[in-house]
């Protein structure tokens, strides 16, 4: 049986969005959503900036600011965008729903104080020294 992507987000009032464009301050830099499995066009309509794209995300809260998240562990991580209350909030969501990005094995266990170590809601152990968390702004929405 082959697995159904979605074609479309939802944002609270917003339905079936097929991306979602965001900016941080003032850059040229792009963040681009889309679901999986969307077409790979976005670098032609956005020559001059800097783009990044996911398919990954978070949006349970329907009034909160939007984030991307990412943990820098290595030249170009994969990241999330989340839509929380607050900085806070966007990191435990991060955490707790992308700990696969985070998840420290069981064979690197060892490196970790015992004292020194960082948890999610779930009990799994993560290592969060690396995450980043950037406020961003929604310059469009394409239906």
């Amino acid at each position: 049986m082959r697995d159904i992507l979605p074609t479309t987000i939802d944002i609270g009032s917003v339905s079936n969005a097929r991306e979602l464009v965001f900016t941080q301050g003032n850059n040229d830099r792009r963040y681009i959503l889309q679901p999986k499995g969307a077409s790979d066009d976005y670098l032609a309509r956005f020559p001059n900036h800097d783009v990044k794209r996911t398919t990954e995300h978070y949006i349970d809260d329907i009034d909160g600011a939007w984030f991307a998240c990412y943990n820098v562990d290595c030249f170009d991580p994969p990241f999330a965008i989340i839509r929380a209350r607050s900085f806070e909030q966007a990191y435990e969501v991060f955490c707790d729903e992308f700990s696969d990005w985070l998840k420290v094995d069981e064979t690197s266990a060892a490196d970790y104080p015992e004292d020194e170590r960082n948890y999610n809601g779930s009990g799994v152990h993560i290592d969060t020294d690396n995450v980043q968390i950037h406020e961003l702004t929604l310059l469009s929405v394409h239906i």
